[in-house]
């Protein structure tokens, strides 16, 4: 099972570097392909570039993406990456200034904290 998990990660953390200079392009349309990276415990370097990119693109345009974060889970996916102690410090950091992001969009605009459509990470 490790294996296929840590063959699972590489190959999407592959298939998203290809698109790195197109990063925007693959956020247009979801998170959702991001948070199975976000549980690559074993490889922090994926875990590192999938908040990087995310914390990029929130950076850029929060009230676009803080809010598609919010709608698709996003809130849930980073607290248990925040809090899980297999996380490394550097993508703790990441998390945390997403989840800030992600409280300033709430207080402007009022968006729910919670509007989940997937079953919280396990």
């Amino acid at each position: 099972m490790k294996v296929k998990s840590r063959y699972y990660c590489y190959r999407i953390q592959r298939g998203c570097l290809l698109n790195l200079i197109t990063y925007e392009n693959i956020f247009s349309r979801s998170f959702n392909p991001f948070f199975p990276l976000l549980e690559c415990f074993h490889t922090p370097g994926v875990q590192l570039w999938a908040a990087w990119a995310m914390q990029h693109v929130c950076s850029k345009n929060a009230s676009r993406y803080c809010s598609m974060l919010l709608e698709e889970g996003g809130l849930d996916q980073l607290e248990h990456v925040h809090t899980n102690p297999q996380t490394h410090r550097d993508v703790k950091l990441l998390a945390e200034s997403i989840l800030e992001s992600l409280q300033r969009h709430r207080t402007r605009t009022g968006q729910p904290a919670h509007t989940s459509r997937r079953p919280p990470p396990q």
